[in-house]
């Protein structure tokens, strides 16, 4: 099957690529393409220093790496929690993040201005640019913990800013009729909640009470997780992946997986990396818990090969995030100028994506590792 070949060829050749990213012979400093890097795509260390890790996990090259390689690795990404005040105790900060913001803070005002005059005019709810800062650092900090958390590691200190008693309140404020964005703050909270509280009985009270609130949001009639009419399926789909990655680390059941099967099997994803995971993923962990059209997926997935090997560069031995363009932005830091060329990111999208169809067409030889996102 040419999709399993394009499984194994991305395995041989995706070693030299991370060898590639490597900055300046700094250990755990990757940088997030080779060709069309901007100053401060030079700059970040952390966000690329845990995908990289990410990718590390899912070769088999961590089982293999030296133990005190290891240990400094962890150590590395440990040392970027930070006692900033503005925000929460123990959240994982690249300061070069906050300074890219602070030298364009003129810009980024006057954006803001215009985003809250449209707010108040015409009843908007852009995201100024301080939210949009604190959700990003809540993103990240999740994206290190549950990294960590893969490879049997934990946070130096624990991060418990989250909320508890009005825990149903905060993600209500969150768009549920746009689930995409609404699903990661319930994916972050859920990592959050299971490897940040020793406390069994707090533990699974707020597990119940996570549980609660998300039966609230799913749709009987697609599976879906939202409130109001259907949004567009790459929302609906994008959407409840991230519920699910939250449901898979509460270990609560999928709701109606065939439902959600039958959604993706009648969409048409975008070549964009997100959105090709993200539907290799719902069908992946759907079909964990029911054999429901498992042949028609597994014809599903193996259709997907030319969309998947159109990012690859088999030269260089990793993926792009866009076909023929690489991408060029990190939580609002334009890091790239959008060559034709791979990216650390879609890299490691794709290679799950892949990792996951292994897995469901021929578990016997699969290659890789999964992860936990």
């Amino acid at each position: 099957m040419k999709i399993l070949n394009l499984s194994k060829l991305a395995k041989n050749s995706n070693k030299n690529f991370l060898n590639d990213l490597i900055h300046n012979n700094e250990s755990f400093h990757f940088l997030p393409v080779q060709e069309g890097i901007t100053p401060q795509g030079k700059k970040l260390k952390l966000g690329f220093s845990v995908y990289s890790l990410k990718m590390f996990y899912m070769t088999g090259e961590w089982d293999i790496l030296e133990k005190t390689k290891q240990s400094e690795w962890i150590k590395f990404i440990n040392s970027f929690q930070s006692t900033n005040k503005l925000f929460p105790e123990n959240s994982y900060i690249d300061n070069e993040y906050l300074n890219y913001f602070k030298k364009n803070r003129v810009r980024i005002m006057v954006k803001d201005s215009a985003k809250r005059l449209l707010n108040v005019v015409n009843d908007k709810n852009y995201e100024l640019n301080s939210r949009y800062i604190q959700n990003s650092v809540r993103a990240e900090t999740k994206q290190c913990i549950a990294t960590l958390s893969q490879v049997g590691q934990i946070a130096s200190q624990p991060y418990l800013d989250f909320p508890k008693k009005d825990l149903a309140i905060f993600l209500d404020n969150f768009d549920w009729t746009q689930p995409w964005g609404a699903g990661a703050q319930f994916s972050g909270l859920s990592v959050f909640i299971s490897t940040q509280i020793n406390d069994k009985k707090e533990s699974d009270h707020l597990l119940d009470m996570m549980s609660d609130f998300i039966i609230k949001k799913v749709n009987s009639n697609d599976g879906a997780y939202y409130v109001g009419n259907q949004p567009s399926k790459s929302q609906a789909i994008n959407g409840a992946m991230k519920v699910l990655t939250g449901l898979d680390w509460l270990g609560i059941n999928i709701h109606y997986p065939k439902k959600l099967i039958d959604l993706c099997l009648n969409t048409v994803p975008s070549s964009e990396g997100c959105d090709l995971v993200d539907i290799v993923y719902v069908l992946y962990r759907c079909s964990l818990e029911t054999d429901y059209k498992k042949s028609e997926i597994v014809a599903y997935l193996e259709n997907l090969e030319s969309l998947i090997s159109s990012h690859f560069y088999e030269d260089q031995g990793g993926f792009s995030y866009f076909t023929n363009r690489s991408q060029q932005n990190y939580y609002g830091v334009k890091i790239s100028n959008g060559h034709d060329a791979p990216d650390i990111h879609g890299t490691i999208l794709l290679t799950w994506a892949l990792a996951m169809i292994h897995e469901l067409i021929s578990p016997a030889d699969n290659p890789w590792k999964i992860i936990k996102p």
